[in-house]
């Protein structure tokens, strides 16, 4: 969501050889390979080069390694001008020491550069992947590209430039300078930013794993004596509504021990005149009407919604939602100038409204969302939800693990009777987030919150703690939302779609069709001929009585 809000798939260029003569053949950016393309010693997701193809590298500092992209050739190689290249063949012919065009033995570093073929996809160059030109036939490679036009290799990568390079026995292959993708979600901090040592109290907390510019919370934790209180706060049996509520300072926290500047702070900071960047949607035209000071006001207060939000994605995404260049800055497909505002004490400084798309503000506040959801997933089985599995005990008999739950389903009833609708919303996120795991230990979480519910659907009381409970019993048709949600249908026939998120949807006694669309859903029929179709993601369906049709859909 958050690229889709910036509009923009960030690259890098080194130069690859195709050897193997069917093309230059890439990988995705999903977090297989890890590589510090550009030196700040993070490692992030990228594109990566097939096996039977290689790298053109050299191993700068002589530690027999290949450490970043300053030894590949591409973008992050400097030059002996002391400047960055501009593209792989540019860096390498940066060693053409005779000035032929030609990168060959009559060049100074011939045999310093290597052919990296990453045989085990691991992003990690070993002794045995690093080949000489001559241990491969190569003779010489072309400095000067043939084609420019981009050719899509799939995956998210691009080959931009394409040139040859000529094999000992004169035939020729393909030299491409490629534009692979990257994905700085997926990050393994190295050198200079290894992980921290942590603490002890921090070293008791649910181990979140960072993303992006953000290291693992326990490391963060030990950074921060903010977010380790709010971790902290989290006690066992904290209400779900209470917990979500600190959700939003938790983020800023954790986010807040990142190096990385926002994008806010970079424009900022980037002239000795003072900035100010304002983040807002087109000013409507009701609030246009009411004249200057109310579109002040309602700017200022659109950006202080939004700022935020976009400063924290950009730590956990390690991509800037800005790009700057120029004096210039562009979103989503726009560019914007700074402009002289002149203030009241004569003095002038400069300001940029940053106005984001309809379609770019909903997707930030879907990937708002969408992180808030994965951290709180991540934090409350080990939190509010403590004592309940605690209350679970093991033990072995006949040489096998078994689990005793009667604890656990004493305090789960004890908890119904003293307060239906926490109750309810203890049960439901028990299922929702550690249902699989208990599953495995004997607990039938499905029929139990069933059970739950349907009994207290029959009286007016236990409707209010349904819906306190954030359970939505629907009679007719329904569409969810973007949150997780919990539906329970009537008698009738229901069309029930869930949306994004990670839904529990149950027919009733009709011939239902339920759809799970995003997520991973848990689908179940009931009664009746239902149709249920899981959409994308890992679902779990589960038709009931009756003649039923079963998707499980992506």
């Amino acid at each position: 969501m958050f690229d889709r809000a910036r509009n923009f798939v960030p690259r890098r260029d080194p130069l690859v050889l195709d050897l193997d003569g069917d093309g230059i053949e890439t990988t995705p950016a999903n977090g297989g390979v890890l590589f510090d393309h550009d030196g700040d010693g993070v490692k992030n997701g990228t594109g990566w080069i097939s096996p039977d193809d290689g790298l053109v590298v050299m191993d700068r500092n002589g530690n027999g390694r290949i450490d970043n992209g300053s030894e590949l050739f591409g973008a992050d190689t400097k030059l002996s001008s002391g400047s960055n290249s501009t593209s792989g063949f540019a860096a390498l012919a940066d060693l053409d020491s005779n000035k032929d065009g030609i990168f060959d033995r009559l060049d100074a570093d011939f045999s310093n550069a290597r052919v990296w073929r990453d045989l085990n996809q691991d992003g990690v160059s070993q002794s045995n992947e690093l080949f000489t030109f001559g241990q491969l036939g190569i003779a010489s490679i072309a400095l000067k590209p043939a084609v420019t036009d981009d050719l899509d290799l799939g995956n998210g990568n691009v080959i931009d430039n394409r040139g040859t390079y000529t094999r000992n026995d004169g035939t020729t292959g393909l030299a491409g300078d490629l534009q692979l993708a990257v994905n700085n979600f997926f990050r393994d901090f190295t050198g200079s930013l290894e992980p921290v040592t942590v603490t002890d109290e921090a070293g008791q907390l649910p181990n979140l794993k960072g993303s992006g510019a953000v290291r693992d919370l326990e490391q963060a934790a030990s950074l921060s004596q903010d977010l380790l209180a709010d971790i902290k706060a989290l006690t066992p049996g904290i209400s779900r509504d209470a917990m979500r509520a600190r959700l939003d300072t938790i983020l800023a926290h954790w986010a807040g021990t990142s190096t990385m500047k926002s994008s806010e702070e970079l424009l900022e900071a980037s002239a000795p005149t003072p900035r100010t960047v304002y983040y807002h949607g087109a000013v409507p035209a009701s609030v246009m009407e009411q004249g200057a000071a109310a579109v002040d006001a309602w700017i200022k207060q659109q950006h202080a919604q939004l700022a935020p939000i976009i400063a924290i994605l950009e730590k956990f995404n390690g991509s800037s939602l800005i790009g700057y260049q120029n004096n210039q800055v562009s979103t989503g497909g726009n560019t914007y100038n700074w402009k002289n505002v002149a203030r009241a004490d004569g003095g002038v400084e400069q300001a940029m409204s940053v106005v984001l798309q309809p379609e770019q503000i909903s997707a930030l506040l879907g990937a708002y969302n969408h992180l808030k959801e994965s951290v709180y997933a991540g934090l409350v089985v080990g939190t509010r939800l403590h004592d309940y599995m605690n209350g679970m005990t093991m033990h072995v008999v006949d040489g096998k693990l078994k689990f005793d739950l009667s604890a656990f389903t004493t305090m789960l009833e004890n908890k119904r009777q003293a307060d239906l609708g926490r109750g309810l919303q203890d049960i439901a996120d028990l299922y929702i987030y550690a249902g699989n795991f208990l599953a495995e230990a004997g607990w039938d979480g499905a029929r139990t919150l069933n059970d739950w519910v349907e009994t207290a659907s029959m009286t007016s009381k236990g409707l209010e703690a349904i819906a306190f409970a954030g359970i939505k019993m629907v009679s007719e048709n329904f569409v969810g939302t973007s949150a997780d949600d919990l539906v329970w249908g009537g008698e009738g026939k229901n069309f029930i779609h869930g949306g994004a998120g990670n839904d529990l949807i149950r027919g009733g006694a009709g011939s239902d069709i339920l759809e799970g669309d995003l997520g991973n859903d848990k689908l179940f029929g009931n009664s009746g001929d239902d149709v249920l179709n899981g959409g994308a993601g890992d679902d779990t369906l589960t038709g009931g009585v009756g003649n039923d049709t079963l998707d499980g859909g992506v």
